[in-house]
């Protein structure tokens, strides 16, 4: 449980995930159907996109290797993103934020300060969990 005290997707019960899943999904497509201006339409992607990864591991019966507020460190190397300048160090401790199920067996961490708004709305870092180690 994250150190808020609210439950992760991962940890409320099956009624609770769809409904939440069934929400945003609605929020996302209304928000990015051109009907409307939402702000934030770009958050109500993500968030569906992360509810849907917790109901496919709820079906395939898996649990993700972090949770929120765990802190990691790179396990090898330092992990550069793609896109920007941003560069977590081999000895830097980054804070997970949020943990996604891609399916397939694939995890992604979102990190503490590394998502950023632009001119084409909100952009998220997300970084393969098997590149990090959890730092007691």
């Amino acid at each position: 449980m994250a150190e808020t005290g609210e439950k992760t997707a991962y940890e409320i019960d099956h009624t609770e995930l769809v409904n939440k899943f069934r929400k945003a999904a609605a929020q996302a497509g209304v928000s990015t159907s051109g009907l409307v201006i939402d702000m934030g339409g770009g958050y109500n992607v993500l968030n569906a996109n992360y509810l849907q990864g917790a109901v496919i591991a709820r079906i395939e019966g898996v649990q993700p290797p972090f949770s929120p507020d765990n802190r990691l460190r790179p396990k090898d190397k330092e992990i550069r993103c793609y896109d920007t300048p941003r560069v977590i160090g081999k000895e830097e401790v980054v804070t997970v934020k949020r943990v996604y199920y891609e399916g397939s067996g694939k995890w992604t961490v979102e990190i503490e300060g590394t998502d950023l708004f632009n001119d084409r709305g909100y952009i998220l870092r997300r970084y393969p969990a098997e590149l990090f180690e959890q730092v007691e």
